[in-house]
């Protein structure tokens, strides 16, 4: 899809005041992106909304930021919810 109008929105399900929209440029031909720093680790929705003319189309999924603590990675499981990354690390 060329020439639309395409945002994202990163939700952070347990504190909505980190929730991050996007705007997305076209950087090539039917291809958008822009840079996101999203500041907390652990599990956040993802929804991507594009428009052009009458036509709107939404994707939503998920995506886990992971975490390095004293040389170890570690990574949330998206499941049913949002796991406490906190609550992981003290494992």
């Amino acid at each position: 899809i060329t020439a639309a109008n395409v945002t994202t929105e990163f939700r952070r399900a347990s504190d909505m005041r980190h929730d991050k929209p996007t705007e997305l440029k076209e950087t090539g031909t039917g291809v958008y992106s822009a840079p996101v720093s999203l500041p907390l680790a652990g599990c956040w929705a993802m929804k991507i909304l594009v428009k052009k003319g009458e036509d709107e189309h939404e994707i939503r999924g998920e995506t886990e930021i992971s975490i390095m603590k004293d040389g170890r990675l570690f990574t949330p499981e998206c499941v049913d919810g949002e796991p406490d990354v906190d609550e992981k690390l003290s494992r």
